[in-house]
Formats: C-alpha cells, sequence, structure tokens
C-alpha cells in the first residue's frame, strides 16, 4: 500500500514491514512493551472505522485459522490503519510501526474526537492510494 497523497497531512501504517517470497509477512520493528499492549490495541481497535467490507481476511501469520482478520480502516485523523494492524498486535503480538506506537503514547493512549472532516479526509487518502 502506498502512502495517501502529498498534502493530505494523515499517515498510513502498514501490518507488516514487507512479505518474504513465499508470502510470510516481515516484521522488523521493536515490541510494543507488555505493560503498554492492551491499551494501545484498545486504542488501534476503537478509532472511528471509516471504510469496512463486510467480509474478514485470512490469518496471514496462522493460515489455519479461520478468515478472522477485519477489513477495516481506522482514523485518529493524524494516522490511518487497517483493522489487521490491531488484529495483529493482539493475536501474534505483531508490533505496529514505531512512529504510530509513539504518537499513541504521546496522546496517552487516548483517542481525540475525530470530526467529521477528518474521517472524509481518511478515506479520500485511503481510496487514493489504492489505486
Amino acid at each position: 500500500m502506498t502512502q495517501p497523497p502529498a498534502g493530505s497531512g494523515l499517515r498510513m501504517a502498514r501490518p507488516f514491514d514487507s512479505q518474504a517470497p513465499d508470502g510470510t509477512p516481515v516484521v522488523q520493528r521493536p515490541a510494543v512493551p507488555d505493560e503498554e499492549r492492551e491499551a494501545v490495541v484498545r486504542y488501534l481497535r476503537q478509532a472511528p472505522i471509516v471504510l469496512a467490507a463486510r467480509s474478514l481476511d485470512p490469518d496471514l501469520m496462522d493460515p489455519r485459522r479461520p478468515s478472522s482478520v477485519p477489513l477495516t480502516y481506522h482514523t485518529d485523523g493524524t494516522w490511518i490503519w487497517p483493522g489487521a494492524v490491531g488484529y495483529y498486535l493482539q493475536a501474534h503480538g505483531v508490533p505496529p510501526e514505531p512512529d504510530l506506537v509513539a504518537h499513541i503514547r504521546a496522546a496517552g493512549f487516548r483517542l481525540p474526537e475525530v470530526s467529521e472532516d477528518a474521517r472524509k479526509d481518511a478515506v479520500t487518502a485511503i481510496t487514493s492510494s489504492s489505486r
């Protein structure tokens, strides 16, 4: 996935850094400390959903699991992230991008109010970056 268009002011987080040739996710990020993990997951999952599908994706970390990865996009008005970011942190301990974790930590793990304009900007950024 590419970054949102220049000037949107939003940053797009990815669930993984890359994929190995066999499709296995690759993550090279510092772990979220155990004492912060639940608060980070809560922040990621409770942020407003701005785009959603009615289905679920397979778990790329454990393909034996039934499809359970949410096909959603969330925003806090500064960052946009797929629902997979919170899912993989909770289910497998896969840390979000360090800048996103720092942003959540700086906010005291509390979501800000997200205006309708910010939500619309996020949808525009998501749909523009997927083209």
